[in-house]
């Protein structure tokens, strides 16, 4: 106990300790279902113990159905965040990432690392201590003020500080990364919004065509929620702004076409 708050100085919550703890586990899942995903679409039968006709039958759909060059992890606020982990832990099954408002602040230590790598950090003009609650385990750098690349800085932990192998140097840097946020968040600085859009701009942020933008005025109206509820209802509860939602949603769509069209 001593130590672990040691670890922590005290400002890590119990719900942000159980978000990044559900952030890994929800990668894991996603991980698991995309390489079913592709393992299904060179799939001719699937075989068990009872020989399930019906689910050969749905599996067959998917034969030769997915591109499997072109796999995108996509997803909206605790979603984003979960797509940015599991591209982090496995950036060779996936093409690009698009993020919608990502609670990136929600994601593991080895993911938050991988986004915000020091060396990101200094040429962005930027600085990350861990966000609310800091880190869960430490990790120490020597002298990164003075690095100028990725080989030169010197990680005292060989424990898989980027949730990888550590011969492993692939990043989700490796990536296309677009950055879809709601005015109200980037004006807030939620999710580490701040330091990614610094990152696009100082043009250390993902690979080429990577992309940050601003499309709605707040978080919820990225959800479909704004669609599906009465607009009178949605308004005067404040669920959406003046903006009609279906607006907002072509828009949200046209911005993640035209990013992956880039590609």
């Amino acid at each position: 106990k001593i130590h672990e708050m040691s670890l922590i100085k005290g400002r890590k919550p119990e719900s942000v300790r159980c978000r990044r703890e559900r952030c890994n586990f929800r990668a894991n899942e996603f991980i698991s279902v995309t390489e079913s995903l592709l393992m299904w679409d060179q799939l001719k039968e699937v075989h068990n113990m009872k020989n399930d006709h019906v689910l050969n039958q749905v599996m067959h759909k998917f034969t030769n159905s997915i591109d499997r060059s072109f796999v995108i992890a996509a997803g909206h606020s605790f979603g984003g965040g979960t797509a940015l982990a599991s591209a982090s832990k496995r950036p060779d099954l996936y093409k690009a990432v698009v993020a919608h408002d990502a609670a990136a602040d929600w994601m593991p230590d080895f993911a938050r690392r991988d986004l915000m790598r020091p060396e990101k950090l200094i040429k962005s003009g930027c600085e990350y201590d861990g966000g609310e609650g800091g880190w869960s385990t430490p990790a120490k750098i020597e002298n990164p003020q003075n690095e100028k690349k990725k080989s030169d800085i010197t990680i005292q932990d060989d424990t898989n500080l980027y949730g990888k192998n550590v011969t492993d140097k692939s990043s989700l840097h490796d990536l296309p990364l677009q950055f879809q946020w709601s005015r109200d968040w980037l004006n807030k600085g939620w999710a580490i919004s701040k330091q990614i859009k610094k990152m696009h701009e100082a043009d250390v942020l993902g690979c080429k065509n990577s992309d940050v933008c601003v499309v709605t005025e707040q978080h919820s109206e990225f959800s479909d929620v704004c669609m599906l509820t009465p607009l009178w209802l949605a308004r005067s509860t404040g669920l959406t702004g003046p903006r009609n939602p279906i607006e907002t949603a072509r828009e949200v769509a046209k911005r993640s076409i035209e990013f992956l069209n880039k590609l």
